[in-house]
């Protein structure tokens, strides 16, 4: 704020006049300060309450965009987990295909093992009868020639 003395000057180095103290323009020089004073403070008071109202209002937008997304988030885990029970299903549809399958080449290859095995022990059955006859026949031969010498 200026002072009286302050004003003297600058209209004296404008205007080449010169004002005294008592001058009634300085009357109008303070209503005009106090009115811009008023005024200023009105637009504080006014700044100040529409500040609380945006504050108020973006607590109150935050707020709903806190719920919109927790929502969201909510139905996406939802989906999630439906989507993963879905998934887990048909992998699990697939292993029990798949073990389904190696169950019966199992019991194919058993099958065919154990009628192999009954070749194969036929086999062992056959051969075995057949040295017995090849040992017995040259133990009867070693026998018979050993009394004719």
């Amino acid at each position: 704020m200026l002072t009286t003395q302050e004003l003297q000057a600058e209209v004296y180095k404008r205007h080449n006049k010169r004002l005294s103290a008592d001058d009634p323009i300085f009357m109008t020089v303070t209503m005009h300060e106090l009115l811009l004073a008023d005024y200023l403070e009105q637009c504080r008071a006014m700044q100040e309450a529409q500040m609380a109202e945006i504050q108020k209002n973006s607590l109150a937008v935050m707020d709903e965009c806190e719920k919109i997304g927790t929502a969201l988030i909510n139905r996406s885990l939802i989906a999630m987990q439906q989507n993963y029970d879905a998934r887990e299903k048909v992998f699990i549809a697939k292993l029990e295909q798949i073990n389904t399958g190696f169950l019966a080449k199992f019991q194919e290859t058993a099958s065919l093992n154990r009628s192999g095995n009954r070749m194969q022990s036929l086999k062992q059955i056959v051969f075995c009868t057949f040295l017995a006859i090849i040992f017995f026949a040259l133990g009867f031969f070693h026998c018979h020639t050993s009394i004719f010498k």
